[in-house]
């Protein structure tokens, strides 16, 4: 049924409270920005980011992540963006949770982020690049609906206007705690 369908803003969500369980979920004190673009220049500052409010901890097999949803938020270099799923390995429990997201700048920690369109990406540079990478493509088949484009009218910033969002089957959820929780506990 088409209301079973999930946008991609609601797969990420659903992972992360599904990634989160009972966990008690902790609030920054001021939301965590993390720039995630930047068209600025000598007479203007126009930034995007990555907004985190909250965070838990996951723990397992002797490791312990800080995990976070972060929405897009700030000026127009962030439109191609909406929301990731941020995972930074705690090592030293003295340090303070917000200064390390504070250093996911354009989205090195991200598990998973997903733009405007509905379509999910990870930086292969990032922090779990080619883990992360090479469960993306298998992600497709969980696609009930895609993005629809009409290329000959552009929005403000140039790019394509967008009529509807990809759209995904509601088991892509446990696919992806699953392949995140292997991420996260199973390749180091």
């Amino acid at each position: 049924m088409e209301e079973d369908n999930l946008s991609a803003r609601d797969v990420l969500e659903k992972v992360y409270l599904s990634l989160k369980g009972d966990r008690e979920e902790i609030v920054f004190e001021k939301n965590c920005l993390c720039e995630i673009a930047n068209d600025s220049d000598w007479h203007r500052i126009r930034v995007g980011y990555s907004i985190y409010r909250f965070y838990f901890l996951l723990e397992e097999k002797n490791k312990k992540w800080a995990v976070s949803f972060g929405k897009k938020g700030g000026g127009y270099p962030a439109d191609f963006f909406d929301c990731d799923i941020a995972a930074i390995e705690i090592r030293d429990d003295n340090l303070k949770i917000v200064e390390l997201f504070q250093k996911n700048t354009y989205l090195f920690n991200s598990l998973l982020f997903a733009f405007s369109s509905g379509e999910f990406a990870t930086r292969e540079d990032g922090f779990f690049g080619e883990k992360v990478a090479n469960m993306i493509p298998e992600l497709k088949r969980f696609i009930v609906e895609e993005a629809k484009i009409m290329e000959d009218v552009y929005t403000l910033n140039f790019l394509p206007m967008k009529t509807s969002f990809v759209r995904y089957d509601q088991r892509i959820v446990p696919h992806i705690v699953n392949d995140f929780k292997k991420i996260l506990f199973d390749s180091w």
